[in-house]
């Protein structure tokens, strides 16, 4: 199945009779399957089926997003031993953000795999991005949690060398990270990320965010997700800043 086609199933019958495939698109096989189909199990089905004793991968996908920053992490430190703290930090960011899980996911195209409620699958629409990201970082939880650090690391490294090759050959300004070390350099103290506004159904939430510094509003910012909104945010402050200073 095709990624930009649609996403999701509503069965963990369909579930069970796809581990293999799954694993396969992976090239990883679990010792223990429960902690991929827990991967797989989006909060929207717990919320449609309440009287299952099941529960949803939003715990492991926050392991997962532990686990992805120190892959990243230690792959940069070891392979690029020239590069400044601020540099890393940045290609860092651009490895491990939402944008970059959803590609990855969609580069082994299994998205098809995530067992959704029904309603939720029929009304995605612009949060399928942060969907796939999610599933991609508690994928990543749930082999390292079957096979260990070196079994995570693995995976990671074997599907998607080439997109560290990529951004390391052609890094992109991280507007959050240049701001952050700009403003600490000018005012001894970081940026400060203000909620403006949160509107719009759970699968369609739009977030508006301002940056302050030295109490003042510097930029603000628009997006699908707190982290775009926060993104955009940096860039319109980094444009004042570099206008004013």
């Amino acid at each position: 199945m095709n990624c930009e086609e649609n996403i999701g199933m509503n069965s963990f019958t369909d579930l069970e009779d796809s581990l293999d495939e799954l694993q396969a698109a992976i090239g990883y096989q679990f010792k223990d399957t429960s902690y991929l189909t827990l991967a797989c199990t989006h909060s929207s089905y717990i919320n449609e089926h309440k009287d299952d004793d099941l529960i949803h991968n939003e715990r492991i996908e926050f392991l997962g997003d532990a686990i992805l920053g120190l892959i990243i992490s230690e792959v940069l430190y070891l392979r690029e031993s020239e590069m400044s703290e601020g540099k890393l930090s940045s290609l860092k960011s651009l490895l491990v953000e939402a944008p970059m899980c959803h590609k990855l996911v969609e580069k082994l195209d299994i998205g098809e795999f995530i067992v959704m409620g029904v309603g939720e699958s029929r009304n995605l629409g612009n949060g399928r991005s942060s969907v796939l990201a999610d599933f991609f970082e508690a994928l990543l939880g749930a082999i390292y949690l079957d096979g260990g650090f070196e079994a995570a690391k693995r995976f990671y490294l074997t599907n998607f060398k080439d997109e560290i090759d990529e951004a390391i050959a052609h890094p992109e300004e991280n507007p959050k990270v240049v701001l952050q070390d700009l403003v600490q350099k000018l005012y001894k103290k970081p940026p400060e990320y203000v909620m403006i506004a949160e509107d719009g159904p759970g699968h369609e939430k739009k977030f508006e965010v301002a940056v302050i510094v030295n109490g003042q509003e510097i930029g603000r910012g628009y997006g699908m997700s707190k982290k775009k909104a926060q993104k955009e945010a940096a860039k319109n402050a980094l444009m004042h800043v570099r206008e004013h200073e």
